[in-house]
Formats: structure tokens, sequence, C-alpha cells
């Protein structure tokens, strides 16, 4: 298999850039618009971090010890993730500049991440290493994942091919239409997943 380049300490630092950028323009746009976070979302929390708008840069910090949120994530492996922007938003807060589209594949992932991650790096790679040490055999088990149309995209492209995908995002809207009557609606993600 081919390897994929990890970042380069230049394009970590181009991400970080990035992340705090959109997670401010988030905040901003949160001010003007408390309801971009519903009532009774997990993430209303984030409604008191709108004065983080105006911080500094070290106010959104990188891998901080106590999981703050707003956070930018930087992972061993080659992943920088930005976190505390709502996952069905993230698109429209993190731009990942032209320069830097042929490295890096950006994603929503989970409720509130937006994971950069290097482009070719997927969990399809993953399934087809299992496949290829025969350690998985096709027809033989499933995938689960939350955000087909995120993170979990690589894990859909087996979905015809012996490895049904089952969706478990918490609504349909983020399920692709392919894949609309494998989504799991009466439990929750967490549930589902565990189930």
């Amino acid at each position: 298999a081919e390897k994929v380049p990890l970042f380069t300490a230049t394009i970590v630092d181009q991400l970080v850039a990035c992340g705090r950028a959109g997670i401010r323009k988030f905040l901003v746009d949160l001010r003007k618009n408390p309801a971009l976070i519903a009532d009774d979302s997990p993430l209303v929390f984030m409604r008191d971090r709108i004065t983080m708008a105006d911080a500094l840069d070290d106010a959104i910090p990188i891998n901080p010890a106590d999981g703050f949120c707003p956070r930018i994530e930087i992972r061993p492996g080659g992943a920088v993730v930005f976190v505390g922007v709502p996952s069905t938003l993230g698109a429209s807060y993190f731009h990942i500049s032209d320069e830097l589209q042929g490295a890096v594949d950006g994603r929503p992932t989970g409720r509130m991440c937006f994971d950069c991650v290097p482009r070719g790096l997927d969990k399809s790679l993953v399934v087809a290493y299992l496949l290829q040490r025969e350690v998985m055999k096709r027809n033989r088990g499933m995938a689960l994942g939350d955000q087909p149309s995120g993170n979990d995209e690589g894990l859909t492209r087996w979905h015809e091919g012996g490895i049904p995908f089952v969706a478990v995002a918490e609504r349909a809207a983020m399920v692709p239409d392919n894949l609309r009557t494998t989504h799991v609606t009466a439990l929750s993600n967490e549930h589902a997943s565990a189930a």
C-alpha cells in the first residue's frame, strides 16, 4: 500500500490559524444568533464562550490538558482537530485553503469537531488492511458511523462491497440518500453504536 505523507510543521501551523479563525467566526455568529445552538443541545454551553470571539489567538488553546472547549487538538500521527463548532455547521466555518487542498482532507466529525487529516488517510484504509490480512471477511461484519458524509465516509465505500454500513447519525439530513434505509433512528447515536 502507498504511504500517505503526514503533515509538515508548516501545514499544521496553517491549519491552526484556519481553526482559530473558524472558531472565532462561529462565536461571532453565535453572539448574533444564539439559536445556532438549540436550547436542548448538549452544546448549549458554547453560548457562554461568545466572549472568546474577540480574544487573542492563544485564548483558543491547543491541546489543553483539561479538555477546554473550544480548542484545537494536534494529534500524534497527523490529525489537526477543531473542537467547538457543531459538526453540522463546521464546513461553513472551516475553509481549507486552495494551497492545502491537495494535502488536507477536512471533514466534520462527532458532535462538535472538524478533523483535518492527510489526504488519502481515512477509515477505508483500515478496512482494506483488515481484509488483506484476513482479519476481517466480507459479509461477516458491518460498519457503524455517525458521520457518513464526514469522517466515516471511508467506511461507507464498503457498503456495497460486503461490509454493510449502518448510519447512527443524529439526524436523517446527515445521511446520504443511498444510506437512508440503513439509518437507525430509534436510538441515539451513542446507544445505537453500543447496541
